[in-house]
Order: structure tokens, then sequence, then C-alpha cells
């Protein structure tokens, strides 16, 4: 892996932050309990898209391990989720989807690499794709929190197959950034209408619009519910 000597440096400073506690604001309904391994500022800004858009496949590692430890995070503090696995049953691991022309661009699925090395084939955590799109939507990049939700609302379904073995389980989904939540809470939303018992998500990083632990529910409390 080949950056700069800041570069590392700042690295080294992110690799020494606990995950956090994402709350977008404004929450949109149904997002789920989230964690978060940095905020999206800094080397971060700069590490990721050179991942994702600029062919950089060395920092899957770097990054990957980042995402993992948001996932650990997520697994031990959400109640439901600990108990699940103390009890010796597995917990779904959910990548978002990625659009297919995204797809086509990359020539491959970059966020399920990353989520696929921050997993690190544990078998009570399997990796499952279980989400796609039902129509097009528009590109995120640019729009408000409000035209982010009515872009995916509705967009995304869990695929039949995935469908089968997802009913009744608990999952995590895992993203690389949470802006306004729009993803989360559609993935979410999918998840919830096949029948999923419980969702909780991960992502690589925060933009500076989500806030911390003081100012969400207390971790283990899901959201949407009433």
């Amino acid at each position: 892996m080949l950056i700069c000597a800041l570069c590392a440096h700042q690295v080294r400073e992110a690799g020494r932050l606990s995950p956090f506690w994402s709350v977008p604001d404004p929450c949109p309904h149904g997002f789920p309990p989230t964690w978060s391994a940095t905020p999206y500022a800094g080397v971060v800004r700069e590490l990721l898209p050179a991942y994702k858009d600029q062919g950089r496949t060395d920092l899957r590692e770097l990054l990957g391990a980042w995402l993992g430890r948001a996932l650990r995070a997520g697994v031990g503090l959400d109640d439901v989720v600990a108990e699940r696995l103390s009890s010796g049953r597995c917990v779904y691991v959910v990548p978002a989807p990625s659009s297919p022309a995204a797809r086509r661009a990359r020539g491959r699925d970059p966020l399920r690499d990353l989520v696929l090395t921050a997993s690190g084939a544990d078998p009570v955590l399997p990796v499952i794709d279980a989400l796609g799109y039902t129509r097009r939507v528009r590109d995120q990049a640019g729009l408000h929190s409000a035209e982010r939700a009515h872009n995916l609302a509705g967009a995304l379904r869990v695929r039949q197959r995935a469908a089968d073995v997802l009913v009744g389980q608990v999952c995590v989904l895992a993203d690389d950034v949470v802006t306004t939540g729009a993803t989360l809470a559609e993935s979410a939303r999918a998840l919830r209408s096949v029948g999923v018992a419980h969702v909780v998500a991960v992502t690589l990083a925060a933009t500076p619009r989500t806030t911390g632990p003081r100012r969400g529910p207390a971790p283990g409390m899901n959201l949407f519910e009433e």
C-alpha cells in the first residue's frame, strides 16, 4: 500500500478511534441502529474514493479492517445481535447494493470486497448478497436528505433466494459511508418486509451530518420499533 507520510500519520490516527454510534440529522424513518468506524473526513475522504473509483485495490485490507472494527462493535453492543451469537446462531451480514451501472463502470463491487474482508470469513457472520434494485435511481451525490429518501423509496428488494434464508433471522447491514441514512433506511425496510427479525448497520465512515452516541438512543434499541 503506497501512501504519503502525512496520510500515513492520519491513517494511524484514524485507526486509533473507537467505533461510534451514528444517527443522521434529520434521521429518516426506519433508520437502523448504526455504528461507524471513523468520521468521513481528512485522509478517509481521500482513500475511500481512491479505492472505489481510482483503482486503488491495494487499500482493500486497510479499509476492510476499519469496517471490521465497526462490525465488531455492532455485533458486540447490540443486545439482540449479541444474544443471537452467544446462543451459537449466525448473524447475516448484508452489503448495501451497488447499482448495476456502478458495477459495470468499476468492473467490480468494491463495497462487497470490503465487507468480505471485514467479516474475515467468520462462519457465524456469513455475507449474503440479499439486496437488489427494483428500478433505476438517480446518483445520490448532490441530493439533500429529502431528495435522497424520495429517490430510494421502494427502490430496493430482497432477492427471493435470500428471502427464503432470511425469514426470522438477524442481519447486519454494511455500507461504506452513512450520510443522510437513506440507503440504510431503505435497505432495512426491504429486509423487514420479508420477515427479517432485527436489523442493525455498520459503516466504515460517517459524514459530519451524523451525530454521536449522546444524541442517539441506547445501543440495542431499534429505531423503527413502536
